[in-house]
């Protein structure tokens, strides 16, 4: 009977975690992404690098999105400015 209730409680208490293995997994993974990216060591010339490239990649892609739009509106004769 009292291993019953161990079992139950010991269930109810692990609730909403993950267990431990899948967490080691997780922060494996996550270490993985960091050292591929060159984003575990910040004092290297690749982490700087990326972050660069991620800045501008991000400024370009809104600057095309925008300049695309202009162009479809300029297309379709509606005024851009009233």
């Amino acid at each position: 009977m009292v291993l019953h209730v161990l079992a139950i409680r010991r269930i109810i208490t692990d609730k909403g975690r993950m267990p431990r293995k899948g967490m080691e997994k997780v922060n494996y993974v996550r270490r993985q992404l960091l050292a591929e990216l060159g984003l575990s060591e910040w004092r290297s010339r690749e982490f700087w690098g990326m972050l660069l490239m991620f800045i501008l990649v991000f400024f370009l892609r809104i600057y095309i999105h925008y300049i695309g739009q202009w162009i479809m509106l300029q297309g379709l004769e509606l005024p851009v400015n009233r």
